[in-house]
C-alpha cells in the first residue's frame, strides 16, 4: 500500500511527475514569465529540521553541534553514502510548500500561486539545485530563494518525494532514524531507545535478537564530559551522565584511532577532529591493521 503524490491541478501547468521526481513541464510556452520562490523559513534541514540561514551572496545552515557536516551549500555529505535517506545520495534540505510567481520582478503585475503536496509530503531538494537559487528580500515573501523556471534543466529534478510502502518500509526507516538521526525518534534516554528499537524490530517482523540492537545503541553512548569515553555500565547511570550520538558522529568520535580512521572520515580525523591523537582505546580492527602493516614491512607498535 504505497502513497500517491497529489497536487492541485494547476501544478501541472508548470511541472510533471516522473516516478518520485518533480521536473519542469516541457509544455509551458510562457515558461520565461515564471519564477519558483521558496521562503527562507520554509527550507529546513533533514538532519534536525532547523531553518537555514540565508544572506546575500551566502547560503548556509545554522551551525550544528560538534561541527558535523558542512555549513556551506557548496559542500556537505551529498555524495553516495548509503546514509540517512532512502535515496542513492543524501538530500540535505526540504520544503513543504513553494510558490510559482508570474512577473516576479514587477511588483505591480506579480501573480502568485502557492503549492504544496496535498498530503503534506516533504519536497526534498538537492544541495546543487539550492546553490543555483538567488537570495532576495521581496514583498510579500520576505527573505526567500528564487530561480526562473527557464533556468532549470528539463532533465533536472526540482523536488524529490519519498513515496513509502506503508506496510514494509516505515518501521525500517524508523529504525534507521532511531540510530542515525539526532532526534532519535523522540527518545532522550538509553532505556527509551532500547524499548523503541524492540518495538520497531517487532513491527518490522525482523528476526534480529534484541541484544544485537542493544550492542549498536551502546556504541552511540558517550560520557557527557568526554566524547571519547563510554559510560561506566558497571554502575547505575543517569541521563545527565551520557550523551547519545548518531552512527556517523559516533564513528568520527570513536575512542579507537583504528576504528575512526577506517571510516569514510579520514580528512575529518586529520584536519577537523582535535581529539584524533588522544584516541588510545583498543579496537577489534587492530589485528587487521597490524597484519596489513607487517605485510607492507612497516614497523608495528606492539603496545599502546
Amino acid at each position: 500500500d504505497s502513497d500517491s503524490i497529489e497536487f492541485a491541478p494547476r501544478f501541472f501547468n508548470y511541472f510533471r511527475i516522473s516516478a518520485t521526481d518533480i521536473i519542469i513541464s516541457t509544455e509551458n510556452d510562457d515558461i520565461e514569465l515564471y519564477t519558483l520562490v521558496i521562503r527562507q523559513e520554509d527550507i529546513l534541514s533533514t538532519d534536525d529540521d532547523s531553518v537555514i540561514t540565508v544572506d546575500r551572496g551566502k547560503k548556509k545552515r545554522k551551525s550544528s553541534e560538534d561541527g558535523d557536516g558542512e555549513s556551506s551549500f557548496g559542500g556537505g555529505d551529498n555524495e553516495e553514502d548509503g546514509g540517512d535517506d532512502a535515496f542513492s545520495f543524501k538530500l540535505d534540505y526540504y520544503a513543504t510548500k513553494f510558490s510559482i510567481v508570474k512577473n516576479f520582478y514587477n511588483k505591480k503585475e506579480m501573480e502568485i500561486e502557492e503549492f504544496e503536496e496535498l498530503k503534506g509530503k516533504k519536497l526534498f531538494m538537492h544541495v546543487d539545485f539550492i546553490s543555483k537559487m538567488r537570495f532576495s528580500n521581496t514583498v510579500p515573501f520576505g527573505n526567500c530563494l528564487s530561480i526562473n523556471l527557464e533556468d532549470i534543466n528539463y532533465d533536472e529534478f526540482v523536488f524529490m518525494i519519498d513515496v513509502q510502502n506503508n506496510e514494509l518500509s516505515k518501521p525500517l526507516r524508523q529504525l534507521q532514524a532511531l540510530i542515525d538521526n539526532k532526534r532519535h525518534e523522540g527518545c532522550s534516554t538509553y532505556e527509551d531507545m532500547i524499548q523503541r528499537m524492540l518495538d520497531l524490530i517487532i513491527e518490522s517482523q525482523n528476526r534480529s535478537m534484541s541484544v544485537q540492537g542493544e550492542i549498536i545503541i551502546r556504541q552511540l553512548l558517550r560520557r557527557s564530559d568526554n566524547v571519547l569515553k563510554r559510560p561506566d555500565f558497571s554502575r547505575m547511570i543517569m541521563p545527565q551522565d551520557y550523551q547519545i550520538m548518531t552512527i556517523n558522529t559516533a564513528l568520527k568520535k570513536h575512542p579507537s584511532i583504528t576504528t575512526s580512521m577506517a571510516t569514510p572520515y579520514l580528512k575529518y580525523q586529520l584536519i577537523s577532529q582535535m581529539e584524533t591523537f588522544e584516541k588510545m582505546s583498543p579496537s577489534d580492527l587492530d589485528s587487521a591493521f597490524r597484519e596489513t602493516l607487517e605485510h607492507l614491512n612497516y614497523p608495528v607498535i606492539k603496545e599502546y
